[in-house]
């Protein structure tokens, strides 16, 4: 992991495909953390590999991975029971390609579903795009604030103090102002931590 200390350590962060980023700030969540070393500790057989599917699945990953690994080979699970509807015959669809209708399993977690299908989405869009069939409003693919956040979720990972964290990008910045740093350093925490525990799957759709 590098130093968040030291800015230059996380340029190679933007030379990342997006599926590499997803992973970056997934390995930085302690609950999955804490599922890798429990999974890690248990004697590796045929029952404990099915467990690593299982568990995996909700982290959209199809095995799981050592949180400690820098080059990871990253298989994400993109599977869905929910129906798709692409056909533009269909009555929901008013022949328009641009539409898609896809189901939801109320039996199962909404949240994970609808990440799911905003990825599915963003795949089809793409294609759609590329074969000249719609046109998008919208095709930039930035992601701004990447270094920054993981920076600062690997500041929290050492148990480094707010007080800590702010006076050294005061210094880093040489800014002055020490409430405005601390308000920008909270949001920003703020949105790091969300892309750490839902939002890296929004990175895939990217891919």
């Amino acid at each position: 992991m590098p130093d968040w200390k030291n800015k230059s350590d996380y340029d190679y962060i933007n030379r990342l495909n997006f599926d590499v980023k997803a992973w970056e700030f997934l390995r930085r969540n302690n609950k999955y953390r804490r599922e890798w070393d429990k999974y890690n500790s248990r004697e590796i057989n045929k029952k404990s590999r099915q467990s690593s599917e299982k568990l995996a699945t909700k982290w959209h990953l199809e095995q799981l991975i050592d949180y400690r690994d820098d080059n990871p080979r990253l298989c994400w699970n993109f599977k869905s029971k929910a129906p798709t509807i692409t056909d533009t015959d269909s009555k929901y669809l008013q022949r328009k390609p641009q539409y898609i209708a896809i189901g939801f399993d109320l039996t199962l977690k909404i949240s994970a579903q609808i990440n799911l299908a905003k990825l599915k989405m963003e795949r089809l869009r793409k294609h759609l795009e590329k074969e000249g069939l719609i046109t998008l409003y919208n095709t930039s693919n930035s992601f701004k604030g990447n270094l920054v956040y993981l920076r600062l979720l690997d500041a929290k990972l050492e148990k480094t103090t707010l007080d800590k964290i702010i006076k050294h990008f005061m210094k880093e910045s040489e800014e002055t102002d020490y409430d405005r740093v601390l308000e920008r350093v909270r949001k920003q925490l703020k949105t790091a931590r969300k892309i750490r525990n839902e939002d890296y799957i929004k990175l895939l759709a990217k891919y």
